[in-house]
C-alpha cells in the first residue's frame, strides 16, 4: 500500500472510530443533555451526571420547561423530590435546579435561566444560614464554572453565545475520550447499589451518602462534618465580631429575588432547611444563635414588606430549622454500621424522605408537625419555642453538648495558632 492511500486508509478508520464513539455516547447519554430514553439496565441511571452538574441541569431545565422550580444547595438537590405527590398540578412540571455549594447570590442568577426555559410560575428557594455569616458582601471575582454558565444561558444574552455553549457541550459529551469512558461506566453501574443518578426531573440520588453510611457508618459521618462545621463556624464568628446580629449584608440578594419573582408574578417560597441537633448545638457553641435568630427576624421584616404592597405576588416563608423529634435523632455510636438514622445523613444534610415532609408542608399540608410558616404573629413563638426545645434536648443530652463544646474550643484552638503564625511571618 503506498504511504497515500495508507494515510487515506488511516483518516477513515479515525473517522469511523469517532463516529461510533459519538453515535454510542448519544445513544448512552450520560450527562443527560440529549433527552435519551432512559432504558432498564441500559442508561437509565445516570452516574456521570452528578459531577457534571452544571452542563447536566442546564440542558435538563430546558428541556423540562418548568412551571415550578426548587433552587438551592445539595440539601435541595438531593433532598426536594420534584416528582412529590404534594405538587398539585398546576404547579407541574417541577425541576429541581439544586446545586452543590451554590449561595443565594447565584440562585438570584439562576433565575433568569429557569424563566428564560419555561413558563415560570412558582419558586422554591432555600436560605442556608451559612450563606448570611459575613460582614460584608464579597468582592467581585472572577465568575466560576456555574456562573460563567448561568450567564450565558440567560435570556440577556445573545442566542450566538448560547448555541455557542450548547455547541462545546454537545461535542465534549459525544466526541471526547472521557464522554466514552463515563458511557461504558454508565453501562456497566446500572446494576447494584455503587451507581449514582441524577433523574430527568433534576433530583440527584443519596447513593453516596447511602453508601458511605453502610461501609463506615452514621457516625463517622457526623463526626468528620462535625469537624468541619465547627471550622466554618468558628471562622465566622470571628470575622464578624463586632458587628449586629440584625445586619445582614446578604439580605440584598434576597430582595431582588422577591422583586425577580413580584415583576413575573411567580409566587415564591422561601424556607430556613432543616439541621440536625449537632448543626444547631456548633451555631450555638460558636456564639451565632443571636444571629440565628436575628436573620429570621429580618425575613420576616423583609417579606411582609412586599406582602403589604399592592398587586404582590404570594410570598411565604417557611422555618424548619429547630429541635425537634426530626432534628434530634439518636446518632448510632461508633462501629455502629447496621442502625440506621430516618432522617438525616449527616448534621447539615436531610434525607428525601423529610423532604417529602417539607414539601407537604409548604403545599398546604397538616398532617405533619414540623416546620411554622414564620409572620409577625408566630416568629416570636417560634423563637421562644426554639430555646425551650433547646433546653430540653440539653437536658437530655449533656454528652453531646459537652462533645459540641469541645469541637469548638479545639477549632478556637486551631485558629489562634494560625492566626500567630500568620503574624509571625508578616514581621
Amino acid at each position: 500500500m503506498n504511504p497515500a492511500r495508507f494515510v487515506v486508509v488511516l483518516l477513515i478508520l479515525m473517522v469511523s472510530l469517532l463516529l461510533a464513539a459519538g453515535l454510542v455516547n448519544v445513544l448512552v447519554d450520560p450527562y443527560d443533555i440529549f433527552g435519551m430514553p432512559r432504558i432498564k439496565d441500559f442508561n437509565a441511571k445516570k452516574p456521570a451526571a452528578d459531577t457534571h452538574t452544571p452542563m447536566v441541569k442546564a440542558f435538563q431545565m430546558e428541556r423540562a420547561a418548568p412551571r415550578t422550580v426548587l433552587f438551592g444547595t445539595s440539601r435541595v438537590d438531593i433532598g426536594l423530590d420534584p416528582g412529590h405527590t404534594a405538587w398539585p398540578p398546576t404547579a407541574k412540571p417541577v425541576y429541581n435546579y439544586g446545586y452543590p455549594g451554590v449561595s443565594v447570590e447565584v440562585i438570584l442568577q439562576q433565575l433568569p435561566h429557569a424563566a428564560h426555559a419555561g413558563p415560570l410560575r412558582r419558586a422554591v428557594v432555600a436560605l442556608e444560614f451559612h450563606d448570611f455569616l459575613s460582614p460584608q458582601l464579597s468582592q467581585p471575582k472572577e465568575p466560576n464554572e456555574i456562573e460563567r454558565r448561568l450567564k450565558l444561558l440567560s435570556d440577556t444574552e445573545s442566542a450566538t453565545a448560547r448555541n455557542a455553549q450548547r455547541l462545546n457541550d454537545a461535542t465534549s459529551a459525544t466526541l471526547t475520550l472521557r464522554a466514552v469512558i463515563d458511557s461504558l461506566d454508565t453501562v456497566l453501574r446500572q446494576r447494584g447499589t455503587s451507581g449514582g443518578d441524577v433523574n430527568e426531573k433534576g433530583l440527584t440520588s443519596e447513593a453516596s451518602f447511602a453508601r458511605f453510611a453502610r461501609s463506615d457508618g452514621y457516625n463517622d459521618l457526623f463526626t468528620q462534618t462535625d469537624l468541619s462545621i465547627a471550622k466554618a463556624r468558628d471562622y465566622a464568628a470571628h470575622r464578624l465580631s463586632g458587628t449586629l446580629p440584625t445586619d445582614f449584608a446578604e439580605l440584598v440578594y434576597v430582595r431582588s429575588i422577591i422583586e425577580f419573582c413580584r415583576d413575573r408574578n411567580i409566587e415564591l417560597y422561601l424556607f430556613i432547611p432543616p439541621y440536625h441537633a449537632d448543626y444547631l448545638e456548633i451555631a450555638d457553641a460558636a456564639g451565632l444563635w443571636d444571629r440565628f435568630e436575628g436573620l429570621k427576624l429580618a425575613l420576616v421584616k423583609l417579606v411582609e414588606e412586599y406582602q403589604g404592597k399592592e398587586n404582590s405576588m404570594p410570598i411565604a416563608l417557611w422555618d424548619f430549622a429547630s429541635y425537634d423529634g426530626y432534628t434530634t435523632e439518636v446518632v448510632p455510636v461508633k462501629g455502629d454500621l447496621q442502625t440506621p438514622l430516618k432522617w438525616f445523613w449527616e448534621p447539615a444534610h436531610f434525607k428525601k424522605a423529610l423532604g417529602d415532609i417539607m414539601l407537604s408542608r409548604m403545599q398546604g399540608s397538616d398532617e405533619y408537625e414540623f416546620g411554622v410558616r414564620l409572620s409577625s404573629t408566630s416568629i416570636s413563638e417560634r423563637l421562644a419555642d426554639g430555646r425551650a426545645r433547646r433546653a430540653v434536648y440539653r437536658a437530655a443530652n449533656p454528652g453531646e453538648v459537652q462533645r459540641v463544646a469541645a469541637l469548638i474550643q479545639s477549632a478556637r484552638q486551631a485558629r489562634d495558632r494560625g492566626l500567630a503564625k500568620s503574624a509571625v511571618a508578616a514581621r
